[in-house]
């Protein structure tokens, strides 16, 4: 039997299965090989993105996550008649790797505390040099 595999990306997502799904989160990680460059053209392909989605980024920006340069957005949509809200976060840790940590909260209650316990979890990942 045939196994997949991809040594450019390695993934790991999570989520509470104890809860219904819109009282938790969907947290995903992931490992790209490659280089990311925090520039206009950037984010201009992230906001292309998010219109061909039909969501809109209502909060974004730069930042420092445990040393490395990193950049994050926040947008709201539907998806399965479901309101959800999408936290992504892109760290570039290597000047060829980079990673992006996601939580999915879907759902409209309890957001802003969902979206702090996803950033809890994110910072609790080891960076490896």
């Amino acid at each position: 039997r045939d196994r997949y595999y991809d040594d450019y990306i390695s993934r790991i997502f999570s989520a509470d299965t104890t809860k219904q799904l819109t009282e938790s989160y969907i947290v995903d990680f992931v490992w790209h090989q490659g280089e990311l460059h925090f520039d206009r053209e950037f984010e201009q392909k992230i906001e292309q993105h998010l219109d061909s989605l039909k969501t809109g980024i209502y909060k974004k920006g730069y930042l420092k996550f445990k040393k490395y340069p990193a950049y994050y957005y926040v947008t709201e949509g539907k998806f399965n008649n479901y309101d959800y809200h999408l936290l992504q976060v892109y760290v570039i840790n290597k000047p060829d790797e980079y990673m992006t940590f996601s939580s999915k909260i879907y759902g409209d209650k309890n957001v802003d505390q969902r979206i702090c316990n996803s950033i809890s979890i994110f910072e609790d990942i080891e960076i490896n040099k």
